[in-house]
């Protein structure tokens, strides 16, 4: 899942986070300076497929299913260039239905993390480093919270 961030916070058109978020939290995360595209989106996917968390746990791991939303750079070479990186690990793809963000776990951790960014603690560290005050308020978002998010799609139940 991708988000932009607004451009009064940082001397770049655009910059672009990158988000896995799991039942476990969220998983891993990136900055993109400027737009995002499939080698951007493959070039996270692949780092992720190596990352852990925090707490060790494999951020993909073998038997995983990682639901996407069906922007276009996630399809056609994305899709196929994914499905036989991963099909190794048993790693499912499954994207979700067109113009359906309700369906999204990682929506409302980007809204939570909005919200955190607009308190008055966080208005130094946006001034001074955007990307750091970002990772940041997505630190704030719980294990309990994202289990909430993918309840509130109303596909899961956790």
């Amino acid at each position: 899942m991708c988000g932009k961030i607004p451009s009064e916070y940082h001397p770049n058109p655009n910059v672009t986070l990158n988000l896995i978020v799991g039942l476990n939290g969220r998983m891993y995360h990136n900055f993109v300076d400027g737009t995002s595209d499939t080698n951007t989106y493959l070039q996270f996917m692949g780092e992720a497929s190596h990352a852990n968390t925090e707490n060790g746990i494999s951020v993909i791991a073998p038997g995983d299913t990682i639901i996407v939303d069906n922007s276009p750079l996630h399809r056609n070479r994305a899709e196929v260039t994914l499905a036989n990186f991963f099909a190794p690990m048993g790693v499912t793809l499954i994207f979700m239905p067109v113009y359906s963000p309700d369906l999204s776990a990682a929506e409302p951790v980007f809204m939570k993390s909005k919200i955190v960014l607009k308190q008055e603690r966080f208005q130094t560290i946006i001034k001074e480093n955007l990307k750091f005050a970002v990772s940041l308020s997505l630190g704030e978002v719980t294990t309990s919270d994202t289990r909430e998010f993918f309840n509130g799609t109303g596909m899961f139940n956790v």
